[in-house]
């Protein structure tokens, strides 16, 4: 995360849902479904600011997932000290099927990219 900051950003599940929140005003998704995170950020050397904005999806397509920020449990915004936790969920609205997700520091460059679901 720069600056000698280390976290561990694992991805504890990844799954396809028609909700992603239980209020009853909670909008469907637009793009097909909602692609809900369950993630878990670990401090292991200094500080650094776990956020659910350093997360971004793209499906099999190229095209760019919203950002839902109106998730259950959606991951706290804030400072994570070394040895702490942060865990909650990340959610964009986005075609159903496999999605590339990236992580970027807080200067916004890429520092990791997985494939899920």
């Amino acid at each position: 995360m720069g600056n000698g900051n280390i976290a561990r950003i694992t991805i504890v599940s990844a799954e396809h849902a028609d909700t992603a929140s239980a209020q009853s005003f909670a909008p469907a998704a637009v793009n097909g479904s909602f692609l809900v995170l369950d993630v878990l950020w670990e401090t292991e050397s200094g500080v650094t600011s776990a956020n659910p904005l350093y997360f971004n999806a793209k499906d099999d397509e190229g095209r760019k997932g919203e950002t839902y920020l109106f998730a259950d449990n959606q991951l706290g915004t804030g400072e994570v000290q070394v040895g702490d936790k942060s865990r909650g969920t990340v959610v964009f609205d986005i075609a159903p099927g496999p999605a590339t997700v990236t992580v970027t520091d807080p200067l916004l460059q890429e520092a990791a990219r997985i494939q899920v679901g």
